[in-house]
């Protein structure tokens, strides 16, 4: 993913001061795992996959992704992936003034590394301009993803004045904290690849079911399913992530 990298860092600096820059570079030069990013292409070949098997039994002549407006799918997808991890990255910096953890993917933190007024403001800053890159998106996307960052920091203030040790607590915090976010990265993934498809009026697409309504409905069902699994994957990882850490209170 050398190249998410590169986007993360492209959408980061434009127009952004010096300062700010050698701040960004020193988190992307120690990347994760970018699981959310991945979530995000995962809800795309779905909605891909889905679309194209019923395609092939209604038009066998003619290829699916002619059908497609593939350089908006690609730059929306891109953007989406940056974007996805930026608020992810946003959350570590605001992590780990919380937990006063001195160190982050084997470098030293951010509020240590500068100061704590700089750390909060530079998450500060990714929470703002991924909003604002989200506005670039389809519509569909970015009531998603707005909700993903008001959850997020609700489960970081649950945890800071909850006791975990509440089970009823425990996984409200991570289902706001982590959860969310897992669902809007598959979620925003399927959405984008449905817009592409669906971008050309006049597309034949529609077509393959006799009511409209009935495609629009079968859609949703679809996208609610995907978030849930994607959402529950969330709270699965982050379970595993405080057993290992030895933080699980139960």
């Amino acid at each position: 993913m050398n190249k998410l990298e590169s986007y993360i860092y492209k959408y980061l600096t434009r127009d952004l001061d010096s300062s700010l820059q050698s701040i960004v570079k020193h988190y992307i030069k120690s990347p994760g795992k970018h699981i959310r990013a991945h979530l995000v292409l995962y809800g795309a070949s779905i909605s891909l996959k889905e679309n194209s098997l019923k395609w092939k039994t209604l038009n066998k002549e003619m290829d699916f992704f002619q059908k497609i407006n593939l350089a908006k799918f690609n730059d929306n997808l891109i953007l989406a992936c940056s974007l996805i991890e930026i608020i992810h990255l946003a959350s570590l910096v605001h992590d780990d003034i919380i937990d006063d953890a001195p160190k982050r993917r084997n470098q030293t933190a951010l509020h240590i590394r500068r100061s704590t007024k700089q750390a909060i403001l530079a998450g500060d800053y990714l929470f703002a301009k991924a909003i604002n890159l989200a506005h670039q998106l389809p519509t569909a996307c970015k009531k998603h993803i707005v909700k993903a960052i008001q959850d997020m920091v609700y489960g970081e203030f649950l945890e800071a004045v909850s006791d975990k040790a509440n089970k009823e607590k425990y996984f409200t915090i991570i289902e706001n904290k982590t959860a969310s976010l897992f669902g809007c990265s598959m979620l925003i993934g399927f959405l984008i690849a449905q817009d592409a498809i669906l971008d050309n009026e006049s597309s034949e697409l529609i077509s393959y079911e006799m009511n409209k309504n009935k495609l629009v409905i079968e859609k949703k069902e679809i996208a609610n399913k995907i978030y849930k699994w994607a959402f529950n994957l969330g709270k699965l990882y982050q379970i595993k992530d405080d057993i290992d850490d030895q933080e699980f209170p139960f």
